[in-house]
């Protein structure tokens, strides 16, 4: 079943650009003004899928028939992947012929039906997998598309690398979120959790700073996604971070037809730094 939670529009004229996301459960795509970056267009499509009772290519199909964005022709698109099966390797000592073996060795060689891809983020390699069935219908409908991981996205911001101060960004999903932590300019971590509960939340957090060491109230701590300051998540999070704030971009950057529905740091982890 999909079901489309985001359709929010303005009205566009002249070239864009498309950037489609896709998740274990959820595709969001968005469009941008070619010219002046200027966000236009978002959506987001929840669905179930586990690639054994149902196959890709019908839920590809599902939402591109409730979808605006999908049907149309675009100047560039940029396809995002957001899984769990990702590394950062310095480039210095990165080895093609290797990516596999990357990936090995951080989730075991249960993936067989998948491909390993990698491209060059500043210092770094940004290795992957594609689930080989999503690839290959995102490869049918986009095979000009430039291929990004979420991981990478989220790393393509040059303040995380110059804070003098500790930083922490949490992007948070309908049922899972992320983490980048930075220390002394360097990455520490960027991965993945899925949670039920706003403890399990807290818990992986003040997990990660404790054995970071890191001072959860000396570090620049941001959300964006989908978050509500008016939710027991929030809440509790402002509880334990006296520095939480909420991440958010240049409103400039946004057509104003979208700035009136929803919060502008809904839209950051999905339209920052995938320009």
């Amino acid at each position: 079943m999909i079901q489309k939670t985001f359709g929010i529009y303005s009205e566009r004229n002249g070239r864009t650009n498309l950037a489609i996301e896709t998740g274990e459960k959820h595709l969001a795509c968005w469009c941008t003004d070619a010219d002046s970056n200027v966000l236009q267009a978002f959506e987001f499509f929840q669905f179930q899928y586990d690639g054994v009772t149902n196959d890709f290519s019908e839920v590809y199909r599902q939402v591109k028939l409730n979808s605006v964005l999908l049907t149309e022709v675009y100047e560039h698109v940029k396809l995002v992947w957001e899984n769990s099966n990702c590394v950062c390797v310095p480039a210095t000592c990165f080895e093609e012929s290797l990516s596999k073996q990357y990936l090995d060795v951080l989730n075991g060689d249960v993936f067989t039906q998948s491909k390993p891809m990698h491209y060059t983020l500043g210092d770094k390699e940004i290795v992957f997998r594609a689930a080989q069935e999503k690839l290959d219908v995102m490869q049918q409908f986009f095979p000009f598309a430039e291929q990004l991981h979420k991981y990478g996205v989220l790393l393509n911001d040059e303040a995380l690398a110059t804070s003098e101060q500790a930083v922490l960004r949490l992007v948070f999903y309908h049922t899972h979120f992320m983490v980048v932590l930075f220390k002394d300019a360097q990455l520490q971590l960027v991965r993945g959790f899925d949670y039920s509960t706003v403890n399990e939340v807290v818990y992986h957090i003040l997990n990660i700073c404790e054995r970071t060491g890191t001072s959860i109230n000396d570090t620049d701590v941001a959300v964006s996604g989908f978050i509500d300051t008016q939710s027991a998540l929030y809440n509790e999070l402002r509880k334990y971070i006296e520095t939480l704030r909420l991440e958010v971009v240049d409103e400039n950057l946004y057509a104003k037809e979208l700035m009136g529905e929803y919060p502008p740091h809904y839209f950051v982890p999905f339209y920052k730094n995938v320009l």
